[in-house]
């Protein structure tokens, strides 16, 4: 479901020409963080799926950005798991709070 209509068994690349080791290694970041967070949760599966999961939308540059984005907030929302009931309002307010720092 997650890599939806082409399964990489059927060809060595996706239908605009990139490579399955972005494609698998970016949705795998999202399953990742799926799993970690239990915020997330609290995304309704369809938005998740239009809106998290794609490896990139529209004219999005198809890179691996999603290693890039893990890494550079782990040290902001890696925290928040010790708190209890942590709401996906509060993450975003943590993360647009000290990304820049």
């Amino acid at each position: 479901e997650s890599l939806g209509f082409v399964q990489p068994e059927q060809n060595s690349s996706l239908p605009d020409g990139l490579g399955y080791g972005v494609v698998t290694s970016t949705i795998q970041y999202a399953l990742d963080a799926k799993t970690m967070f239990p915020w997330t949760n609290d995304i309704p599966k369809d938005v998740y799926l239009e809106y998290v999961l794609p490896f990139a939308s529209v004219d999005e540059a198809r890179t691996n950005w999603r290693q890039l984005i893990t890494e550079a907030l782990a040290p902001i929302i890696t925290p928040l798991l010790s708190e209890k009931d942590v709401s996906i309002r509060e993450v975003v307010h943590a993360v647009n709070k000290n990304v820049w720092d």
